[in-house]
């Protein structure tokens, strides 16, 4: 859900420019897969009936888009959130200052997780320990249990909170007038201002953003 909010605000940072170079990085990643499946598996005959079909979808794929494949071939290679993080902190844009948030700690750990580092399963509301209840002292498991609701809750807030503001970006950038959308993304920042997290994003980035479309602000006092 990270990497979904970057590519969608980083789409909409310039939509002419951007969104064609994130087409054209998808078909050339893809492109480079198949070749690369043909070459590790040449001679294998279910493999090249296999490959020769994909490539075939592809190249529908390539000339239904507008392109030709040596424009997929030369094109940019779309950048993952860390690469286009790499940049020294002095010459962050807003956009990457933003995203940079969610390399800090809270948010860092779910990058462990999902790729089995051992960092990710350790800290605080991680869910190391739940992974080996069995294997803790017996006295200490209702503690454990006890702490449960909120380790959900933390973590259902969080994907709550890159939801909103996924909408809020959207919203901010199209200006979609029907089912009082405004209104509705404010509500959704007001029920999530006790979650640090969601107040800290709200006062870095999206108050200003929802003041300069005009859209209804929600209070940041805590309910």
């Amino acid at each position: 859900m990270i990497d979904a909010l970057y590519n969608i605000t980083a789409i909409l940072q310039d939509p002419a420019t951007k969104g064609p170079e994130y087409r054209k990085g998808g078909l050339k990643r893809r492109l480079k897969e198949i070749e690369g499946d043909q070459k590790t598996y040449a001679g294998k005959p279910e493999w090249e009936v296999y490959c020769a079909a994909q490539l075939s979808d592809l190249d529908s794929r390539i000339r239904g888009s507008g392109y030709t494949e040596q424009a997929i071939r030369t094109a940019r290679n779309w950048p993952t959130m860390s690469t286009y993080l790499q940049a020294k902190p002095a010459t962050f844009t807003p956009h990457q200052r933003f995203l940079e948030t969610f390399t800090h700690l809270q948010w860092n750990q779910y990058s462990g997780l999902v790729h089995c580092g051992y960092e990710g399963y350790i800290g605080e509301l991680t869910p190391g320990a739940y992974l080996v209840r069995d294997m803790m002292p017996h006295d200490l498991r209702p503690n454990l249990d006890a702490q449960y609701p909120e380790f959900l809750t933390r973590h259902l807030g969080r994907a709550a909170l890159v939801l909103v503001c996924i909408s809020t970006d959207r919203q901010a950038f199209f200006r979609f007038p029907d089912a009082n959308i405004d209104a509705r993304v404010c509500d959704m920042w007001k029920a999530l201002m006790n979650l640090f997290e969601a107040k800290e994003l709200y006062e870095e980035h999206y108050e200003a953003l929802l003041q300069e479309k005009g859209m209804q602000q929600p209070s940041t006092e805590s309910r």
